[in-house]
């Protein structure tokens, strides 16, 4: 059997990557660059790549995507597929956390569900007047769905908002939000 170097390109990078498993409910830890992810009946690998864009101050963000490769069950040059996030109609490419020097206003956090899949929560605050004065935080829950039905202008993997939420208390930092409200720990 002959590679092709889409394929062998693939490989390689699969076996860089660091595998993120988690008990399901729990946090999937992710670090910077690719993560290989898996769920029941993935049809290939995914990926999960985080990066970082820096701008030499304090707000600097990271970016997150997912990726999942279509094997097309074995036959010809696979395909990577993006797996968007959507709010209703509108879709994202990728998800960022982001803030100052004293809080963060955006964060993430990737769950594994077991069977279901992948669960990702979004956790954003409004900077309010001056970026620390504590507010409310939005927590937004997307469930990993699959077009199995092959229903065009959809993907054939993507995250799709099921549930938002408003935290009980005001935080500066949503990371301490996402733990005290959700018990969700760091990424």
């Amino acid at each position: 059997m002959t590679l092709s170097p889409a394929r062998i390109a693939a490989i390689v990078l699969a076996a860089a990557c660091t595998v993120a498993t988690a008990a399901p409910g729990a946090v999937l830890p992710l670090h910077y660059g690719a993560n290989t992810i898996a769920w029941p009946g993935a049809p290939g690998p995914a990926i999960a790549f985080l990066a970082r864009r820096d701008n030499f101050n304090a707000h600097g963000f990271d970016v997150l995507t997912f990726y999942v490769e279509d094997t097309k069950g074995g036959e010809g040059d696979a395909a990577w597929h993006v797996m968007p996030f959507y709010d209703g109609l509108k879709e994202a490419l990728e998800l960022h956390a982001s803030g100052g020097a004293d809080c963060l206003l955006h964060d993430f956090r990737v769950i594994a569900e077991g069977a279901s899949g992948l669960r990702v929560v979004v956790a954003e605050r409004d900077p309010g007047p001056d970026f620390v004065t504590p507010g409310q935080v939005s927590f937004r829950f997307y469930a990993l769905q699959h077009n199995t039905e092959q229903y065009a202008g959809w993907p054939p993997h993507y995250f799709e908002r099921v549930e938002t939420r408003r935290s009980e208390r005001r935080y500066c930092d949503v990371g301490e939000a996402l733990q005290a409200e959700l018990g969700l720990g760091g990424r």
